[in-house]
């Protein structure tokens, strides 16, 4: 992209710098820089030919480089062959070194955005095309009226100098009002004279506001608002491109990834858990699953998603088809399968929270019965404290 982008601003600069040098020799440096451009382009274009062979001109882009890069090496021979000033071969050289400026578009496919305005445009044209057809016959329909009334009135060529130079004919008339339509000094200079250079010219000025609201506001509006919707259709397309071009990508990894699962264990019954976490920590699987932004910290939890018929193993098909479900957009049959596992839990969580209130219960229970106990304990501590103190008296009156 930069090697295009500086030919394209040498051949700027040799045209405006060298515009008197014709010749080889007057040429000078300018040529031996579009010889040394010329043998890069060359050699990127055999290279290119040497990877993809026939394949190469399948792609329409690749045609047309493949003839700027001829024509380039043919400005080069032809320049050497007739290296005379004057001749008529210098203004056939002048056009193929311009042609060369076509080579920047292939910067097109290297800045999607630049991509997505230039094929805006050209899918719109169409569209364009019939907005200037109903503008042109606006200003041919509103043109005619004016050149038969006010630019074939004498009052308006005594009173308004400029009348026979903006509104002589029908072609001027047309395109004084496109000049009004772009609003460029419509007023001072053809809407202002028209409706106040003779006495009862005020009754064009609901007539011109009327054209400028449709014309000025409203064509106009349109022009904008087909290039925007062309723009939009052509950036959501490109997206959709991308995203189905990234899944293809992605389902030739998991593909492959199938393939490195039967190499570490190929046995009929597909991989058991341990199997399965045993895969996952060899390097180019653990590879291929962080390209794919699937997460392996939680290798059980991904195992169940892979085991959908629950069968404590996971075959081949099994990997493939979970990986696409754990990449892919949700299904019905997988909102269905999550809604059972949610219903399933709910579920669960529901029965653990009886048995959360029944043991509560049952705490309760212990606590009341260990209360009542630790009541009784208590009282018959007391009462054999005293029973205690009462035979200590008896005691000591004994020794008395």
């Amino acid at each position: 992209g930069l090697v295009i982008v500086a030919n394209a601003g040498v051949l700027g600069i040799e045209v405006d710098v060298g515009r008197y040098h014709e010749t080889v020799q007057d040429r000078g440096a300018f040529f031996m820089v579009e010889v040394l451009f010329a043998v890069v382009f060359t050699l990127e274009l055999v290279l290119r030919l040497r990877r993809r062979k026939f394949n190469f001109f399948q792609d329409p882009w690749n045609v047309m480089d493949f003839h700027l890069v001829v024509i380039g090496v043919f400005d080069i021979v032809v320049s050497l062959l007739f290296d005379s000033p004057g001749a008529k071969s210098v203004t056939v050289l002048r056009i193929i070194r311009l042609l060369r400026l076509v080579r920047n578009v292939r910067l097109l496919r290297m800045f999607q955005e630049l991509w997505v305005i230039m094929k805006a445009f050209a899918d719109c044209f169409v569209s364009l095309m019939w907005v200037m057809a109903i503008l042109g016959l606006i200003l041919f329909v509103v043109g005619l009226l004016i050149a038969t009334t006010v630019g074939q009135d004498t009052d308006y060529w005594q009173e308004w100098n400029d009348s026979v130079k903006y509104v002589g004919d029908i072609p001027r008339t047309m395109f004084s009002l496109f000049q009004v339509v772009t609003f460029d000094k419509w007023v001072t200079n053809i809407a202002g004279p028209i409706t106040t250079a003779v006495e009862g010219g005020s009754v064009w000025s609901f007539p011109f506001v009327f054209f400028v609201v449709v014309t000025g506001y409203g064509l106009l509006n349109v022009i904008v608002g087909v290039i925007v919707e062309h723009t939009l259709q052509v950036a959501s397309a490109t997206h959709n491109a991308a995203d189905a071009f990234v899944e293809m990508l992605e389902h030739r990894i998991i593909a492959s990834l199938v393939d490195d699962f039967l190499e570490i264990d190929a046995s009929p019954g597909g991989l058991s858990v341990h199997g399965f976490q045993k895969a996952i920590i060899s390097p180019a699987i653990a590879a291929k699953l962080q390209v794919l932004g699937v997460e392996t910290d939680d290798l059980i939890e991904l195992f169940r998603v892979i085991d959908h018929d629950r069968s404590g193993t996971v075959t081949p098909y099994e990997i493939m088809e979970g990986l696409k479900r754990v990449k892919g957009n949700a299904h019905g049959k997988d909102m269905a399968l999550l809604t059972g596992i949610v219903n399933r839990t709910a579920a669960r969580i529901e029965r653990l929270g009886e048995r959360v209130e029944a043991l509560t219960g049952r705490a309760g229970l212990l606590l009341d019965r260990m209360d009542s106990m630790l009541g009784a304990t208590t009282q018959e501590i007391a009462y054999r404290e005293v029973l205690k103190e009462q035979r200590k008296e008896e005691y000591n009156r004994a020794q008395r």
